[in-house]
């Protein structure tokens, strides 16, 4: 045995121990280990991606799940870790290729087909979330909550009857169990099937607690049926004492004391109300709606709050009308002739937002194109409507701009390329030394506003590290110097990020600076600035007042 295959036995054994035991954080450092000491090991490729799941680091989880599987395409949790990631990241289309092949793989997994169901819902793809919640179903009918969503893409596939039936299972099967009764309370649903299918459903869970209430104790029975015609007639004092009454009665049926937390409530009783409510919890059992007006009434009065084109008044449409225009890229086909942009952004979303203070309802619009690293440009590919691409390098960068020829190239936090990108400064200098041999003018944008010219980065930018955590990694790996070791790592690391940083000023120093302004700055809130700074104002994105005070968009020009 090697000393790298014992280093990573044990770093592999620990960090399996540790994620046992829900201890994510060290169990993650020493899974990374194990990792690298031994980079074909499947286990512990996807044991990291466990533990970086737990963390919430999604995009590491879904780049470790991928690592797993292309060393072991046939391991159904890889593919399963990889979608649970991939759904963490709204990135449905993903997910859903990551569930099939799962499914491909082990094709009896309910799990699989349950998340899959859950991808497709977001894309609204309600015929085939139809097909997956039935196979899902052949799996294991038990589930509640699969019934529900079946439920509820029939609905929108206008299939009324099949819903009604998939929506009295779910109803069926959650009699029991408090939080999914709550969960199917909830409900709204636009046809009249579904209103009867909930008004049901409440008349069920009153009935269920009635009976095992009898069943318990007579006269915890006769305390509910007053505690419900109190709460009808909202005498909540009285209604509260009575259903006390046969909650004492009947301490393991939690319908009664889930009946008081309301009325509690109003009479402004709120940890009595949260008492009830945990001990509602606890008991368990059917969990009754509150009594009064029936489902259907009350679906009546929440519609008139429904966003609706009825209940909307014109000026919402005026606005939408209007922020379409602003989206609206021109058609320069007859234009004069004027500079091309190109705008290089980092995984800023800030910039992109910018960006887009800038050219929204501007000509400008029309000849501009943006540039988005891979995470940015996932949700935001039509930020300017096919003017749009994606780069992930400099050389992505200058094969977009020998292609479209820009006049100006905005490098949006230029400054912070090392760190979102992975960009150096040599590659920062070789960005900029390739463009200017092309005729580009520059423009940047300090993400410090302007103070990193005139501070030292230390005095500016402090990193957080973790001594705790050094103290914890310190403890399980059992080396009292490991707090010393990694006080001294981040200290090389803090040093390293402020000399590129110094560096990055250096190289952007002599070029433009744009920045967002406001209309109307005071002057006692005015400062100095350089004279390469430039400051701009859309004034599209202004609504002018109507006559009467109020804006209007269909009034808003250049």
């Amino acid at each position: 045995m090697t000393f790298n295959s014992a280093l990573h036995r044990v770093a592999f054994k620990r960090g399996s121990t540790l994620l046992r035991n829900e201890r994510w954080r060290p169990a993650a450092f020493l899974l990374g280990r194990a990792t690298k000491l031994a980079p074909d090991h499947w286990e512990s490729h996807n044991n990291l991606a466990v533990a970086l799941l737990k963390l919430g680091r999604w995009e590491e989880a879904a780049g470790m799940a991928e690592r797993a599987i292309g060393l072991d395409p046939a391991a159904t949790d890889s593919h399963a870790f990889l979608g649970m990631a991939l759904l963490q990241l709204e990135r449905w289309e993903e997910a859903v290729a990551a569930y099939r092949q799962a499914i491909t793989v082990d094709p009896d997994r309910y799990d699989s087909y349950d998340r899959l169901g859950m991808a497709l819902w977001r894309l609204e793809r309600w015929d085939e979330v139809v097909d997956t919640y039935e196979a899902a179903l052949k799996l294991d009918s038990g589930h509640h909550a699969a019934h529900h969503r079946l439920g509820g893409a029939l609905l929108q596939l206008g299939r009324w009857d099949a819903a009604a039936a998939a929506l009295r299972n779910a109803i069926e099967l959650a009699a029991d169990d408090p939080a999914a009764a709550a969960e199917l309370g909830g409900m709204q649903f636009n046809p009249a099937n579904a209103e009867e299918q909930i008004e049901a459903a409440e008349e069920a869970e009153t009935a269920l607690l009635q009976q095992r209430a009898a069943a318990l104790h007579p006269g915890a029975a006769a305390h509910l049926s007053r505690g419900i015609e109190l709460l009808k007639r909202e005498q909540w004092d009285e209604a509260v004492s009575a259903l006390a009454e046969g909650s004492a009665l009947t301490p393991d049926l939690g319908g009664l004391d889930f009946l008081r937390v309301d009325p509690l409530v109003r009479l402004g009783r709120l940890s009595e109300a949260v008492a009830a409510h945990h001990q509602a919890v606890a008991a368990g059992g059917p969990m009754p709606p509150l009594p009064g007006q029936p489902a259907s009434t009350r679906f009546e009065q929440r519609q008139a709050a429904f966003w609706t084109t009825e209940n909307l008044g014109a000026d919402v449409f005026a606005v939408e009308r209007w922020l379409q225009e602003l989206a609206v890229v021109p058609d320069r086909a007859d234009a004069t002739p004027a500079p091309r942009l190109l705008f290089v952004l980092d995984n800023d979303f800030g910039e992109l937002t910018t960006v887009k203070f800038f050219v929204l309802g501007q000509e400008l619009a029309g000849r501009s194109t943006l540039l988005l690293p891979e995470r940015l440009y996932v949700h935001n590919g039509d930020a300017i409507p096919g003017r749009t691409e994606q780069y992930g390098s400099v050389d992505d960068v200058l094969e977009v701009v020998d292609r479209q020829q820009p006049d100006i190239v905005f490098l949006c936090s230029g400054y912070l390329f090392w760190a979102h990108l992975a960009f150096m400064p040599d590659d920062l200098v070789r960005l900029i030394d390739q463009l200017r041999e092309r005729g580009c003018r520059i423009v940047t944008a300090d993400p410090f506003m302007g103070m990193l010219s005139k501070q030292d980065p230390r005095t500016l930018i402090r990193f957080e590290g973790s001594k705790e955590h050094a103290k914890e990694l310190a403890a399980v790996a059992h080396l009292p110097q490991a707090v010393e070791e990694v006080t001294r790592s981040k200290r090389a690391l803090d040093e390293q990020a402020w000399a590129v940083l110094r560096q990055s000023e250096q190289i952007l120093r002599d070029t433009y600076h744009l920045y967002p302004s406001y209309c109307d700055v005071a002057e006692d809130d005015m400062a100095e600035t350089d004279a390469r700074n430039i400051a701009f104002f859309n004034d599209r994105l202004l609504l002018p007042a109507r006559p009467g005070g109020t804006a209007t968009p269909e009034a808003a020009g250049p």
